[in-house]
């Protein structure tokens, strides 16, 4: 269920954007990437099937590694961990906002969660990352407008040392709804 779409380059700013790729698939089949990026809550707790998924496969070092790493956590927080055995580099948990109304920084927040996961990666050589699409699930985001501020912090965050970022949606819904944001 690896759905592709292809590069969407060239963007208004085509040097910066190397590669953004939108996938139909699941996030941890996507092997050949350096690092996958993952949402966690202010609580640091493992909700959710991409969290729940990757903490299963890695096992409970990963989940001793956060605790004693991630040290009182804020929304738009990013940091780095080795991937423990998984078939990536790294992992790159961004502290989620969790959506209230639209009214106070939740947005400004997420944006900044997709900037500063993009400059971390480059930051430690990391040329390949997958991004979980947003808009459902514990964050309360809206579909389509994580799908917006997704494609819009990406394609500013990226610069040449990136050579793909693949947004991986799960859902048919997210899919398509990504992909009509980015006009295809």
């Amino acid at each position: 269920m690896n759905e592709d779409i292809p590069n969407l380059s060239p963007f208004s700013n085509a040097q910066r954007v190397q590669t953004l790729r939108i996938v139909h698939g699941e996030l941890l089949e996507q092997t050949d990437l350096q690092a996958l990026v993952s949402f966690l809550s202010e609580d640091l707790s493992w909700g959710g099937p991409v969290n729940q998924l990757l903490l299963k496969a890695a096992g409970p070092r990963l989940d001793e590694y956060v605790l004693g790493h991630i040290i009182k956590p804020k929304p738009g927080d990013v940091h780095l961990a080795p991937a423990f055995g998984l078939p990536f580099k790294y992992l790159i948990f961004c502290i989620i906002p969790k959506w209230k109304d639209g009214l106070g920084n939740e947005e400004k927040l997420l944006r900044s969660c997709y900037r500063h996961a993009i400059e971390l990666a480059a930051q430690h050589g990391i040329g390949s990352v997958g991004v979980p699409a947003l808009g459902s699930g514990r964050s309360d985001f809206p579909l389509r407008r994580a799908a917006r501020l997704a494609i819009t912090s990406l394609k500013e965050a990226v610069g040449p040392e990136i050579e793909e970022i693949r947004i991986v949606c799960k859902s048919r819904e997210s899919f398509d709804t990504y992909r009509e944001i980015v006009g295809m």
